[in-house]
């Protein structure tokens, strides 16, 4: 089982309705989160005890690119070339190399 299907087995809610930007998405260059959010557009898993941020304009805790606008004018001197791809219950993010 790949970890991508671990995930779907466990998924609580995704946001696959919402409309996908493109562009948006390009920015990316982890190419498993692309693939990922492709077929989910992120969501909640386990019982809801971890988000996926996805890729949206409507719902700003669901954005990725929001998020991490949030996030980087608080701490953009300790997180250099992160992106923040998701959060667990307790509010730990979890981040991806920019390069």
């Amino acid at each position: 089982m790949s970890d991508a299907e671990i995930f779907f087995d466990n998924i609580y809610r995704n946001f696959q309705n919402d409309k996908i930007e493109l562009e948006v998405l390009k920015q990316f260059h982890d190419k498993e989160y692309r693939n990922f959010i492709s077929h989910t557009n992120g969501g909640f898993f386990f019982s809801k005890a971890f988000h996926i941020y996805g890729i949206c304009e409507n719902n700003n805790f669901h954005s990725i690119v929001k998020v991490n606008a949030l996030i980087n004018s608080t701490y953009k001197d300790l997180i250099e070339e992160q992106v923040f791809f998701g959060c667990d219950i307790f509010g730990n993010q979890f981040s991806f190399s920019k390069r």
